[in-house]
């Protein structure tokens, strides 16, 4: 999981801070300045494609949360973002040592939201970025 998550946040590499799993907070407990990258990465699922051998993928998934000051500052984020893992709709395969990746998927399953229970309130999208990932 560890050599998946990396080839995703090099993707956001010279964008914006991308944080793994927790966003830090400042010496006096706020928030990180935003905009930011948080990636929640998963494991998936394994598969093989028969019990005698063959191909043998991963399935690995991430939760990206894109976190601004504003509906506009998230929606280019977000668009600039899908620049870099889906070119006229097809996934770009990412660059993982000894892996050929496959099948990138990117999807916004909700609507820009705020969450106003932190101060000042947030904008923030959630992706869900997934692909199927076998040995080279």
């Amino acid at each position: 999981m560890i050599q998946h998550t990396k080839a995703v946040t090099d993707r956001t590499e010279g964008m914006l801070p991308t944080f793994v799993g927790e966003v830090p907070r400042t010496a006096s407990g706020e928030l990180v300045e935003r905009p930011y990258i948080a990636v929640y990465p998963a494991d998936g699922i394994d598969t093989q494609e028969r019990f005698t051998g063959g191909r043998r993928t991963q399935h690995p998934r991430f939760t990206l949360h894109i976190v601004g000051d504003s509906y506009d500052q998230v929606a280019m984020i977000t668009r600039d973002l899908k620049a870099r893992f889906i070119v006229n709709g097809i996934g770009v395969p990412l660059d993982v040592p000894g892996e050929k990746t496959l099948n990138l998927r990117w999807s916004s399953p909700e609507p820009i939201q705020w969450d106003r229970g932190v101060t000042p309130p947030v904008a923030y999208q959630v992706i869900e970025l997934s692909f199927d990932s076998e040995p080279a």
